[in-house]
């Protein structure tokens, strides 16, 4: 009987010893799950400038010409966005208006034609003989087919022509962009002329009825890059004018942050409860098992096979509450959710990122009803606040010592009062990710987004494409974006595979072959881009938006000279010389004439033959 008691007590020592280790190895992993404030480290540094970068900047080495009408609509647009592609490879641009008096085109590595009606302009003779002179010409837009074009049409190598239509559909014929040859898009509306081209150019892309959009023709030393179409005032073909750059005869080398960032938003999240009739006739679980047993593993796989780090973004809950007990959302499962799913991300290389308290955006304009009508307004900023600090309380609960240091908005949506409660709450957000374009032109409620920085020094990461099928289209975005910004960003939400519409009629099983498609194809072909998480996008972002260029160009070589490098950055060279010898950085052929370097100091040479 006493060997039973003593047996009894036995066993219930051992199970309290064991609820303490268990309790003890929990509170470590929660207070030991942490992440560095890798912008504190980047502000620390001082920036290397080097001694001939003034010197070199000053002489206008290489300069551009941009030459476009402001009371032509088309113009204005094509001139706002690719001043921004301008701005941010780092090349001067001298802007001037296609009816000034006097004009100049001797020092100008390229000149970039921005207007439709031709008649204007009075120095096309000039124009052309300084392309025969060994210049580049780049006309971003397709002109007039009256007024003017009959009188320079042989000189940009169109033979025969009729008016402008509408037509579908572009698809890159070669290597305009790198790996970009077949590369289409098929949802494309163009406004062209009707033109047959002589056969002596070069056509680099064409319509979905084989109608000539961009080419290329010799003239004399130099040569003219054609576009018949109306693309450039979109963001989306930003990547095609880069590329149009890079045929300049001389040769063309421009910055690039180098990273690839893959979002999952709304990810930890509250799973919904029961059984979804679809899940549970091809898996045979319920919502919850379907999302920690099949769609989590699928997404890391696919990560472990593809280099991919995610960056996911947290929201506590899906009730519509802006007002009243917050943290009424606060339960037992969503904490398991959180500490078990949240802990595997970071484990597994990822970042946490917030989302919000609930899926309604921190906006305070009626305007949002146009998004959505079901959407609700915040009744003050006092009320974001309050729904703020439950989930920074919330997390505090769950990871101690781990902290937001970057944001998604709710269906990319927020507004000046939703960041300065942003701000409030977590000032060490340094990153908000959101969207490149919007719906139209007109989108005044998105927020959408340059790489750029805020006076308060936030951060702005657009994503470029999104969701888990791959089609053409978004094949065509991913390619543009790593052409003009060495950068793929892309974000997709669990709960696509629930809804009919985002998950565009596929089942899981379809869905995630489809991105696991996407994912080779850019692992495959882009092998070279970094992976890695938001913060450390930051700092990528941080480096390209602080750091400045000056190239110096000779008959064999390429001289960079940086100012304020603060670490490796990387550069895209077109050539039709091969790399020989190189100092203070490496490189390596990404495409046919193609170069990724890789620079470690603030000056660096090229030598090439």
């Amino acid at each position: 009987m006493n060997n039973n008691k003593l047996f009894i007590r036995f066993v219930i020592v051992l199970l309290v010893v064991a609820l303490g280790l268990f309790v003890f190895r929990l509170e470590f992993i929660l207070g030991n799950v942490e992440n560095t404030d890798v912008y504190k480290d980047y502000n620390s540094k001082d920036g290397k400038t080097s001694d001939k970068y003034s010197s070199v900047s000053n002489t206008n080495n290489e300069k551009y010409l941009f030459i476009y009408n402001p009371g032509e609509e088309i113009s204005v647009k094509i001139k706002e966005n690719l001043s921004i592609v301008f701005s941010s490879i780092k090349k001067k641009v001298d802007y001037k208006v296609n009816t000034d008096n006097n004009f100049s085109f001797k020092g100008y590595k390229c000149v970039i034609i921005d207007f439709q009606y031709l008649y204007k302009f009075k120095f096309f003779n000039e124009l052309f003989q300084y392309v025969k002179n060994g210049g580049t010409v780049i006309f971003a837009v397709t002109p007039e087919t009256y007024n003017g074009l009959e009188g320079i049409s042989r000189e940009v190598g169109i033979y025969e022509y009729r008016e402008i239509t509408n037509i579908k559909g572009i698809k890159l014929t070669n290597d305009l962009i790198f790996k970009g040859n077949g590369v289409s898009n098929p949802n494309a509306e163009i406004s062209s002329i009707q033109a047959q081209v002589d056969k002596n150019c070069t056509i680099h892309a064409v319509s979905e009825n084989n109608r000539p959009i961009i080419w290329e023709k010799s003239l004399g030393n130099g040569k003219i890059l054609f576009t018949n179409g109306d693309l450039f005032q979109y963001k989306k073909y930003r990547g095609l004018f880069v590329g149009l750059l890079s045929k300049i005869k001389s040769g063309f080398i421009y910055p690039i942050m180098n990273m690839k960032l893959n979002f999952i938003d709304d990810f930890p999240c509250p799973i919904p409860e029961g059984y979804n009739k679809k899940i549970y006739s091809e898996y045979g679980r319920n919502t919850s098992d379907f999302y920690t047993e099949i769609w989590w593993p699928t997404m890391l796989k696919s990560a472990k096979n593809y280099d991919a780090k995610y960056s996911t973004y947290y929201i506590e809950s899906y009730n519509d509450l802006v007002n009243g007990n917050f943290d009424k959302a606060r339960s037992k499962e969503n904490r398991d959710i959180l500490f078990k799913l949240g802990y595997e991300v970071i484990k597994n290389g990822g970042e946490i990122g917030l989302h919000g308290y609930n899926h309604e955006p921190l906006f305070s304009n009626e305007k949002i009803k146009d998004v959505e009508s079901e959407y609700k307004i915040w009744p003050s900023q006092e009320k974001m606040v309050q729904a703020l600090e439950e989930v920074s309380n919330y997390l505090k609960s769950v990871f101690p010592n781990y902290k937001f240091r970057s944001y998604v908005p709710p269906s990319n949506i927020i507004d000046k009062k939703g960041k300065e409660a942003l701000k409030k709450v977590f000032p060490d957000i340094k990153v908000i990710a959101s969207v490149l374009e919007g719906d139209s032109d007109k989108d005044d409620v998105h927020c959408v987004q340059e790489f750029s920085r805020d006076y308060q020094g936030v951060l702005s990461i657009p994503r470029f494409s999104s969701g888990y099928g791959y089609t053409e289209e978004k094949k065509f975005d991913i390619y543009n974006g790593i052409m003009a910004y060495g950068v793929f960003s892309h974000f997709v939400h669990p709960d696509d595979v629930l809804d009919t519409e985002r998950s565009e009629g596929m089942n899981w099983e379809k869905m995630s072959t489809e991105y696991n498609k996407m994912m080779k194809d850019v692992y495959t072909n882009f092998d070279w881009l970094n992976s890695m998480t938001i913060s450390n996008g930051g700092i990528e972002l941080s480096k390209y938006l602080d750091s400045d260029i000056a190239f110096e160009y000779n008959d064999n070589s390429i001289n960079g000279y940086c100012k304020n490098f603060k670490g490796t950055m990387y550069y895209i060279l077109r050539s039709d010389k091969k790399i020989t010898k190189t100092n203070n950085c490496d490189f390596k052929e990404i495409d046919n004439k193609f170069y990724l370097i890789k620079v470690k100091d603030c000056e660096f040479k090229l030598e090439m033959e």
